[in-house]
């Protein structure tokens, strides 16, 4: 049994799932210190928003070496494809961004600073930006290679059937 990734699209497929996932947790760990006012959960919240933006940078660069692998497939979809590629660039720049303004947090109020509530609300903010970001992204790039999740929420009545 082989563990380690062999291409760069097992490395995307492994790798992609940590801001998903991260950006949830973020938010989770910043909205519970923002509701109990606790400075650790403040500042744990805030390192998981900047490891986000961190895990982000392997995962939107592995995915333009994934496309070889995919391209002559079948069943793959090149307008998903490219819908995911687009929406990747937007995640990785909400990513950074909310990174750079929770490490910045994390500078300016480490010590005995305790990260204000309004500093941890506007996190919380962008933190919701970059989970609907990671969502959208994430939603586009199943609809590559997943045909199940491309179709409409409701089946269309077939022909001949009844109203």
């Amino acid at each position: 049994m082989d563990l380690w990734p062999a291409n760069a699209a097992h490395w995307h497929l492994v790798l992609n799932h940590l801001p998903v996932v991260g950006s949830l947790a973020a938010l989770l760990l910043l909205g519970w210190g923002f509701l109990r006012n606790s400075p650790e959960s403040k500042r744990i919240g805030l390192t998981a928003l900047f490891l986000v933006g961190v895990v982000t940078v392997p995962a939107f660069l592995t995915g333009e070496p994934s496309e070889p692998f995919l391209e002559d497939q079948p069943g793959i979809s090149s307008r998903w494809m490219s819908e995911h590629e687009d929406a990747a660039e937007i995640a990785l720049g909400t990513a950074l961004a909310a990174g750079v303004l929770a490490l910045g947090g994390l500078l300016w109020f480490r010590g005995a600073r305790v990260p204000p509530r309004w500093f941890i609300a506007l996190n919380l903010a962008a933190g919701l930006v970059v989970g609907y970001a990671m969502a959208r992204t994430a939603n586009y790039g199943g609809k590559i290679h997943h045909p199940e999740i491309r179709t409409p929420a409701r089946p269309e009545p077939s022909a001949g059937a009844d109203a």
